[in-house]
């Protein structure tokens, strides 16, 4: 009930997320409108992200050191 009294709450101030494993629960929030996913997944996305971030900031910090070695 916690989650789904939250997703009600939070819908007026943008998108809801879920992450929870109780397919139940998953499928209510989905129904007044939000998102769910499960633990395994969320967690799977974030990991990607952040590795696709950490792969961005290499490419950024090389750009730059070679930028600056050009200019010296």
């Amino acid at each position: 009930e916690l989650i789904e009294r939250a997703a009600h709450r939070f819908a007026a101030w943008g998108e809801v997320l879920a992450v929870t494993d109780d397919y139940a629960e998953r499928d209510t929030v989905i129904a007044m409108g939000g998102f769910a996913s499960s633990c395994r997944e969320f967690i799977r996305q974030v990991e990607g992200t952040l590795g696709e971030q950490a792969e961005d900031i290499r490419h950024h910090n090389r750009r730059e050191r070679n930028h600056f070695q050009r200019a010296h």
